[in-house]
């Protein structure tokens, strides 16, 4: 039996070793698993950003929630169109998800990566008529300064 300078046996050595690296990997993981839960909170103010249109977004964080949206989009030759949903009260989810869908189709959703940024996407869908093709205008914002 091979025996290292210590007096252990090397085969022993061995699985003390792995299993410290074992045990090592599990802290680890469950300390991951940790900060991937812990939900992203965001600035409570006004928000402002732009669309890769070019077009402006808003919206407020007020306790926890988005609140008061107002984005506009390029719809095709059918122009620009907007949304003002100034009742909105909308959920953030433990992912830092939100949206809102208004009843012409488009849609304002976004994910906050951090809590002085969101990145998110204005759509719609496609109108018979030919100009109005579906739209995703990508967007990212921050806190407005106070």
């Amino acid at each position: 039996m091979a025996r290292s300078g210590s007096g252990i046996p090397r085969s022993r050595q061995m699985r003390l070793l792995a299993s410290l690296l074992g045990a090592l990997v599990l802290v680890l993981a469950s300390g991951l698993g940790i900060a991937r839960a812990q939900a992203i909170e965001p600035v409570e103010r006004g928000w402002k950003g732009k669309t890769s249109q070019g077009l402006p977004v808003y919206f407020g964080v007020r306790h926890g929630r988005v609140i008061n949206t107002r984005y506009q989009f390029r719809w095709g030759f059918c122009g620009i169109f907007g949304s003002h949903a100034k009742r909105a009260r909308l959920t953030i989810d433990p992912a830092g998800h939100w949206g809102i869908t208004d009843l012409r189709g488009s849609a304002f959703e976004g994910t906050f990566v951090a809590p002085n940024r969101v990145e998110g996407m204005v759509s719609a869908v496609e109108r018979e008529h030919p100009g109005c093709p579906k739209v995703q205008a990508p967007f990212v914002a921050w806190p407005r300064r106070r």
